[in-house]
């Protein structure tokens, strides 16, 4: 049994690299594509000095960029910082301030971030194109993966953090308990 999503992912695109991996309204891709596009989002992660136990925050919805992001983010042994673009820009400031991103990814336009006053680096993925490439490899399963904030119903939002063992228990466990398997398909 693989021990990180990212070795899942890998396992996936070994053994299954032309079945279809994402489909979005405007976009189908292939564990093939998906890898490709994560081994580009690695190699710009890279040249922004992005390594092990760094913080990047992604202020982004679930896309194909997302999930790629999240793989090569991964892959460095970095932690990501998940934040939905429907969030507020006071949610973003406190989300940085807490975390100290080394960078800020985000899906948008530049006016999205207008106002974050920080020295945290921020790159919008709409400049960028998928040409560059590196190696994609596993982290440790010990190693943290992500931070999640809670809402904040009780007072500020916490940030909490999890493992790549605790999401992949998590993971196996809804696949065993829908009892999932490669011909099912979700629709987000």
């Amino acid at each position: 049994m693989q021990k990180t999503l990212v070795e899942a992912f890998l396992s996936n695109v070994e053994h299954r690299a032309t079945n279809l991996a994402l489909v979005q309204a405007d976009n189908s891709l292939t564990y093939e594509d998906l890898y490709s596009r994560a081994a580009a989002l690695t190699a710009l992660l890279k040249d922004q000095g992005i390594s092990r136990g760094d913080r990047v925050l992604f202020f982004m919805d679930a896309s194909a960029d997302f999930l790629s992001l999240l793989i090569a983010t991964w892959s460095l042994g970095a932690i990501t910082v998940l934040l939905g673009r429907q969030s507020k820009l006071e949610q973003l400031r406190y989300a940085v301030d807490k975390t100290q991103p080394r960078l800020v990814v985000c899906d948008g336009p530049p006016a999205d971030t207008a106002g974050l006053e920080t020295s945290t680096r921020i790159l919008h993925l709409a400049n960028y194109s998928f040409e560059q490439t590196a190696q994609i490899d596993c982290p440790r399963e010990a190693n943290y993966a992500s931070i999640v904030f809670t809402s904040g119903s009780t007072g500020k939002p916490k940030g909490v953090t999890q493992c790549h063992r605790n999401l992949m228990r998590g993971a196996s466990k809804v696949v065993r308990y829908l009892n999932i398997d490669e011909s099912d398909r979700f629709k987000h």
